[in-house]
């Protein structure tokens, strides 16, 4: 059976291409998208004085931006969106979780870029109501004319209104952009 995962990957990246097509039609030669992606291994403890206790967590995420970029490329002002979306597993008990926010950024010329964005909307497992930032640091370059590569680290913080929760991470992210 197909993880709800993997459907979304392939629904972001077939919207991605769709999206870009229509653009590309359109000559808007400024708007560039990309997909990030994170699949990681860790341990975690409910009681983190007892290292016997610790449960493997398992984590996915995967978070599409859109947005548009100042002519030329190389160095510019990036200003959009982004939806994210993770499923942990942690002791055998699965939760999802989503998130969609706005946001400005800079690409440079070397290569490296950084984006701040604003969630306004995410929720996780039985956690709603919840905000908070996500801030990517990273590098890429293109592997063709309208397509690059890259890493992320990424910061995500987020206050969760129901129940009131807050949590933070960080972790690297595998990036595929396109310009259109």
């Amino acid at each position: 059976m197909i993880s709800n995962f993997k459907v979304t990957i392939f629904v972001m990246i077939a919207f991605v291409f769709a999206l870009g097509i229509s653009f590309q039609q359109a000559s808007a030669a400024n708007f560039v998208s990309d997909i990030s992606l994170y699949v990681g291994k860790s341990k975690s403890s409910q009681v983190p004085e007892d290292s016997s206790r610790d449960l493997n967590v398992s984590t996915e995420r995967a978070q599409i931006s859109f947005g548009w970029l100042e002519v030329p490329y190389e160095s510019s002002t990036f200003w959009g969106i982004n939806l994210g979306y993770q499923r942990d597993v942690f002791g055998g008990v699965r939760s999802e979780g989503e998130w969609f926010g706005v946001g400005l950024g800079y690409f440079f010329e070397s290569g490296f870029r950084l984006r701040g964005f604003y969630n306004a909307s995410t929720s996780f497992a039985s956690q709603s109501g919840g905000d908070g930032a996500l801030v990517e640091v990273g590098w890429w370059r293109p592997i063709s004319s309208k397509f690059s590569l890259g890493l992320n680290m990424n910061y995500q913080s987020v206050n969760f209104v129901r129940p009131s929760a807050s949590f933070n991470s960080i972790y690297p992210a595998l990036v595929i952009g396109g310009f259109f």
